[in-house]
């Protein structure tokens, strides 16, 4: 079965892991910008990662339990196992699942984070004692200042696309999209006079260059743009 999931945590924070799991010897795999990276954990599931992301886990699962720690973004292919369920732990939200395919966003500079489902039923917890089942085609938001979990739907590209090297927009603001594309070329945006463009924007790149994605964006959403090395000044 397959999950994919977002999401940001710091192992040190992190205070429900027992004394005898805090004594395994975690291993951390890293991924920069620009980068994605496939690795297998020990209990056979695999995990792709995405760009700027950290996935930490034990070299061996102890019986009855899967626990991983995940800073950024990954997906994953579970190897079911009724007896051992799969907890993906973040810093504002808490996964658990038997063997299915879903995702989680939950970056720590990010107000809100969101889990989606797309096979089988997902357990989420957030960090004030909300909880929520969900099936299939639903997604959850979790916000910071809100104590409940909110449930809506959602567009399976828009949140898995990233896996298959899709670069998915949907009404985003600036602040999103130059977010999306400095850690996914791993780049540096400037924009002239901190003045970002108006409105929102929606599209999809796949395995495109950069330079086809900026002319892209920026001849819809009416602005000027120079690539110079690693930098792209935005001249609105």
């Amino acid at each position: 079965m397959i999950l994919a999931i977002l999401g940001t945590f710091y192992l040190n924070q992190n205070k429900t892991r027992g004394t005898e799991a805090a004594e395994l010897a975690f291993k951390n795999e890293r991924t920069k910008r620009g980068d994605r990276k496939t690795i297998v954990l020990p209990d056979g599931s695999k995990v792709t990662i995405n760009a700027q992301s950290t996935l930490s886990f034990p070299e061996h699962f102890e019986a009855g339990r899967r626990e991983v720690y995940l800073n950024g973004e990954a997906f994953f292919e579970v190897v079911k196992n009724p007896e051992s369920p799969f907890i993906v732990k973040t810093r504002k939200v808490e996964t658990q699942v038997l063997g299915t395919s879903f995702n989680v966003n939950s970056y720590d500079d990010l107000s809100t984070a969101s889990v989606a489902v797309v096979i089988g039923k997902v357990n989420v917890k957030n960090t004030k004692g909300s909880a929520l089942i969900l099936t299939p085609t639903e997604m959850g938001l979790i916000e910071s200042e809100k104590s409940e979990i909110q449930k809506t739907s959602f567009d399976p590209d828009a949140v898995t696309g990233w896996k298959d090297g899709m670069l998915f927009f949907a009404k985003s603001d600036f602040n999103e999209v130059f977010r999306k594309i400095e850690i996914w070329y791993d780049v540096e945006i400037i924009v002239e006079g901190n003045n970002l463009p108006k409105g929102r924007y929606s599209g999809a790149f796949k395995n495109e260059k950069l330079e086809d994605v900026m002319q892209g964006i920026a001849f819809t959403s009416g602005f000027k743009f120079q690539i110079k090395g690693k930098q792209i000044i935005i001249h609105n």
